[in-house]
């Protein structure tokens, strides 16, 4: 069973984590970019793997061990991903959508029993209007969307499969997530970071300078090795990595009052990126 506990990941993300669970969103959305299922690992860089899919499991997982005798039900069209832990199987019901029922069906027969987290898996144009309805009526929703974005862009294309411009209204959680590689710990070291390198990231991240220098003050300064790169060493087969981490995006909407695309994250995946780096888990390149 996937646990967030079984994830390398900075403080915050449990935090999160654990106001999602204890406080559930009326929608909470999983995002990231995964290759479809026909694609082959082989013909997809494998950085395009986002760790949606997990976390999406892990989240289920999260709030039935949050909340002991809760009754979660799923409307999906994927059996793989129906398959609960052993020890959730009594709190969970499964509503496979297949040639003799619809996603509204379902959602009907979810309205009528009133479960406490109502899992609707995928997110997309044709599933969204049952989707609303279940939000509409006070259900507590989580589902994931395969999109590119993250943050309160994820709104772009909702608003192109029908939300409302003013949002839902309601409580929204956005949880947006990608892996990347992690450095070698047998051969990293010590990295000087040229000034042109710090010019790019603060022409691409305008809001990251003083995430940068606040980083430096707090651990000394970069220039004595406060980053890290990895050459590469047999251990890693002179790759430089070894392993994968999570890297994560919050943006949790209380009380809606502006146009959805213009709140921030509370927990931006660049400013995730930076800690990692600071940490030495990843390059400051990478």
């Amino acid at each position: 069973m996937l646990r967030l506990h079984d994830f390398y990941h900075l403080p915050p993300v449990a935090e999160y984590v654990r106001q999602w669970v204890d406080e559930p969103s009326s929608l909470a959305l999983i995002c990231g970019l995964d290759p479809q299922p026909t694609q082959s690992q082989r013909t997809v860089p494998s950085q395009r793997f986002s760790g949606r899919v997990t976390v999406f499991r892990l989240m289920v997982n999260e709030f039935l061990a949050g909340h002991p005798g809760a009754v979660c039900m799923m409307i999906t069209e994927d059996r793989q991903l129906s398959r609960f832990a052993r020890q959730f199987r009594d709190q969970a019901e499964v509503l496979l959508v297949d040639g003799s029922t619809t996603y509204e069906d379902h959602v009907a027969a979810a309205l009528e029993q009133g479960p406490d987290l109502l899992v609707i898996d995928p997110l997309s144009a044709f599933t969204l209007p049952p989707m609303m309805i279940a939000v509409e009526a006070g259900l507590n929703v989580l589902s994931q969307i395969d999109v590119p974005y993250r943050g309160s862009a994820v709104f772009h294309q909702l608003a192109e499969w029908g939300l409302p411009s003013e949002g839902l209204g309601q409580t929204l959680s956005l949880i947006s997530v990608q892996h990347v590689h992690g450095l070698c710990p047998h051969c990293r070291q010590p990295a000087t970071i040229q000034p042109e390198h710090w010019m790019q990231l603060t022409r691409r991240y305008p809001d990251l300078d003083q995430n940068l220098k606040h980083l430096t003050r707090a651990s000394g300064p970069t220039e004595s090795g406060f980053f890290f790169e990895s050459r590469g060493c047999p251990t890693c087969q002179e790759t430089g990595y070894i392993g994968e981490k999570l890297v994560f995006d919050f943006l949790r909407v209380e009380t809606p009052l502006l146009p959805p695309y213009q709140y921030r994250s509370q927990l931006m995946m660049s400013d995730y990126l930076l800690q990692l780096a600071k940490e030495g888990v990843l390059s400051l390149t990478d």
